[in-house]
């Protein structure tokens, strides 16, 4: 008998993302280069739920000098991720200048099928939650968004 894959959604991502908000609110509120420490906490995550994480990974030819943020297995399905995070060079005003050049970017990682595509935003600050929350009202986005405390999540695909 076959296992059944279940399919890594919108609901699932948020979930492991947000497993411990007030450790990664906490981590945001330092300001500058959180989002590093953000691509390893995720990885460790999907590790721990018995996926694999690789930051980094080289996109494919000819963009082979850009750098996707984490590539991951998760439930057997390669994901790839661009992650934009609220900081002190990048405040909630610029927040969405940043999603649509993630967005922009991760269609061309092949390697992985669209549906595994994904830009994850986060923001803590008022501005920048309701920068993310915009996002979502536009029809033409295609974007999940969640909030949890602080936290503001964002889950979009080209």
């Amino acid at each position: 008998m076959q296992q059944q894959v279940q399919a890594v959604n919108a609901d699932m991502l948020a979930e492991l993302i947000l497993a411990d908000s007030a450790r990664l609110l906490c981590a945001a509120e330092t300001g500058l280069g959180w989002e590093h420490w953000l691509q390893v906490e995720l990885a460790v995550r999907m590790c721990e739920q018995g996926g694999t994480a690789v930051r980094h990974k080289a996109y494919p030819s000819p963009r082979q000098r850009w750098n996707l943020a984490l590539w991951a297995a998760l439930c057997g399905q390669p994901l790839a991720l661009e992650i934009a995070a609220e900081s002190g060079v990048n405040d909630g005003g610029q927040l969405l200048n940043s999603v649509h050049q993630e967005l922009a970017k991760i269609v061309y990682f092949s390697e992985v099928p669209a549906a595994g595509r994904w830009v994850v935003a986060l923001a803590y600050s008022n501005t920048g939650r309701a920068a993310l929350t915009h996002f979502c009202k536009d029809e033409d986005n295609n974007g999940y968004y969640v909030e949890q405390g602080n936290l503001g999540l964002l889950l979009a695909q080209p």
